[in-house]
């Protein structure tokens, strides 16, 4: 597993790299911005579950209904998408994320399997974690289906 230095690179390489159609970010959104990276990397990529629950607080409000809530909702989660040997059935390319005070939206491909997935996630984050979470995905159809080009993102 990588340390906390590792993770923090991705992150920053991530925000730096991925994040392309984003308005500017002030340091404070930066920081919001790359925690949820964060978030997302220790969770889902490296089930590093112990901080996950420094970065979540522990009343964490769930929105999506078929999850529990707390702080363990977002590690079911990542649970209920792990292959048998342990891995994450999830890969994800970060496509925006916009900060508004305290709501970060991250604007994500998600795929799971063969399966894509456009997601908006939600979250509440004060006094640097995060407090509540909303979410909404679809799949997304084959190209041959799309009635127009300009794509889901």
């Amino acid at each position: 597993m990588p340390d906390a230095q590792a993770i923090q690179a991705e992150v920053d390489e991530i925000y730096a790299t991925e994040l392309t159609d984003q308005p500017p970010h002030t340091p404070t959104q930066v920081e919001a911005c790359k925690q949820v990276i964060k978030l997302f990397l220790t969770c889902f990529k490296y089930n590093q579950y112990d901080d996950v629950r420094k970065l979540v607080a522990e009343d964490y409000k769930q929105h999506n209904v078929t999850l529990g809530t707390g702080s363990e909702s977002i590690i079911e989660f990542a649970e209920q998408n792990r292959n048998p040997d342990g891995t994450s059935r999830m890969k994800l390319s970060y496509k925006r994320i916009l900060v508004d005070g305290e709501y970060v939206i991250v604007h994500i491909q998600g795929n799971l399997g063969q399966e894509a997935f456009k997601v908006v996630d939600i979250f509440r984050y004060r006094n640097g974690v995060f407090i509540e979470h909303w979410d909404s995905a679809e799949p997304i159809p084959a190209k041959d289906e799309w009635k127009n080009a300009n794509g889901p993102f």
